[in-house]
């Protein structure tokens, strides 16, 4: 099912009533994403409610699919609205990728979202929708007062480099103890959905 810029701003909006402020901000000129299989783009600053943190900055961008030359494309135009921004908002950065026809692997989504170059990312991964994205995100709700994206990237990054020295650690382990950690789960119920994974006793 193809989604559309609206929806997902929309969806933000719907997730994060009461807890943010989101303007959408005017798109820089970049005739290069004319020609490639980029559909759309949108720029949102949001903010905390009754907070004195800055603004957040996030690109949004749908694609028809996933393309390598493309997807440089939007980190080129992602680095361009870096430069605008000024201190210490470069440090709050995100980009969202959005695809219509899903034509990446889950493998390619991780390794795209374990880097740090430039901004922390949020790929929509196979068989997950642009709502279950935003539950991976800092606009889901959490017990705690720590934002779900400074855990996020460090945590794939973690898990990517765990899994290298133990086979066992495959990416449907690595996704399902991403989601254990990022829940409001503690003590026995976390260690109990930890070891649900499919590790090998042998």
């Amino acid at each position: 099912m193809s989604i559309t810029i609206t929806a997902f701003t929309n969806s933000i909006e719907t997730i994060s009533t009461g807890r943010y402020i989101i303007d959408k901000l005017e798109l820089p000129i970049n005739n290069e994403l004319d020609n490639s299989s980029i559909l759309n783009t949108a720029i949102l600053k949001v903010k905390r409610v009754n907070t004195d943190n800055g603004f957040k900055t996030i690109v949004v961008t749908v694609a028809e699919k996933f393309d390598e030359n493309d997807y440089k494309l939007i980190l080129e135009y992602t680095a361009l609205i870096k430069e605008q921004l000024i201190d210490p908002e470069t440090a709050d950065l995100y980009l969202v990728v959005l695809f219509n026809e899903m034509n990446i692997t889950l493998e390619q989504c991780i390794n795209l979202e374990a880097s740090e170059l430039l901004c922390r990312k949020y790929i929509l991964r196979p068989n997950e929708n642009h709502e279950d994205l935003l539950h991976r995100t800092f606009f889901h709700t959490l017990s705690t007062e720590r934002d779900n994206e400074i855990i996020t990237d460090p945590l794939l990054a973690a898990l990517k480099k765990t899994a290298e020295s133990n086979t066992w650690l495959s990416l449907e382990n690595q996704l399902n103890w991403q989601t254990a950690f990022l829940s409001k789960d503690s003590g026995y119920d976390l260690i109990h959905k930890l070891f649900e994974s499919k590790i090998p006793l042998d």
